[in-house]
C-alpha cells in the first residue's frame, strides 16, 4: 500500500513541481527584459491629416538585448517603426521591421530618424491628449507606455533646398 500512495503523490507533485518550476524561469527570464521610456511625445498635427508620429527614448534596463517587433496605439489603426533614408538626394521615409535595443543601451525615436509612425488616426488629436502605446518584442512580451501630444519641430528638410545669397 505505501508503494501506490507514494505513486500517487509522486503523480501528483511532479506534473504540479514541472509546472511550478517553468513558472519560475519565466519570472526569472522576464526579469532580464525590461525597458525604460523617457521624454514620450506626439506630434500635434492639423486636424484634417490622417498620420503623425511619436517620438521616445527607450533604455534596456535588462542583461540581454531586446528586439522590438510590433507596435500598438489607443488613437490610430496602426503604429509601425519608421526612420529617414537619404536616396537620390531626397530624404525617404521607410518601414522598419524591428528595432533591436541591446542591454544597457537607449534607443532614442526622435524627429528626422528612428520614429513611431501612427496611421489612419481614429480621432482628432489636441494639444495636452494622451496616447498609450503597447510595443512587442520577439519574444511576445509587452511594453506599455503614453505619450503626451506637444508641439513639436520637425528637424526633416524634406528634400528643400535652401540657398542663403
Amino acid at each position: 500500500m505505501k508503494n501506490k500512495e507514494t505513486n500517487l503523490k509522486s503523480l501528483f507533485l511532479y506534473p504540479l513541481l514541472k509546472a511550478f518550476g517553468c513558472c519560475l524561469a519565466l519570472v526569472s527570464s522576464l526579469a532580464w527584459a525590461n525597458l525604460t521610456f523617457e521624454n514620450a511625445h506626439v506630434r500635434l498635427l492639423p486636424p484634417n491629416v490622417k498620420n503623425t508620429a511619436a517620438f521616445v527614448s527607450i533604455t534596456n534596463t535588462g542583461q540581454e538585448g531586446i528586439c522590438l517587433v510590433k507596435a500598438w496605439g489607443d488613437k490610430s489603426q496602426t503604429v509601425e517603426f519608421h526612420d529617414h533614408i537619404m536616396q537620390n538626394d531626397m530624404m525617404k521615409m521607410v518601414h522598419v521591421p524591428r528595432v533591436h535595443i541591446a542591454a544597457g543601451e537607449t534607443v532614442t525615436l526622435q524627429s528626422g530618424s528612428l520614429h513611431l509612425m501612427l496611421l489612419n488616426l481614429t480621432e482628432k488629436l489636441k494639444l495636452g491628449d494622451s496616447v498609450t502605446f503597447t510595443l512587442e518584442d520577439d519574444t511576445e512580451k509587452r511594453y506599455t507606455f503614453s505619450a503626451t501630444v506637444e508641439k513639436v519641430q520637425s528637424s526633416v528638410s524634406h528634400g528643400h533646398k535652401h540657398h542663403h545669397h
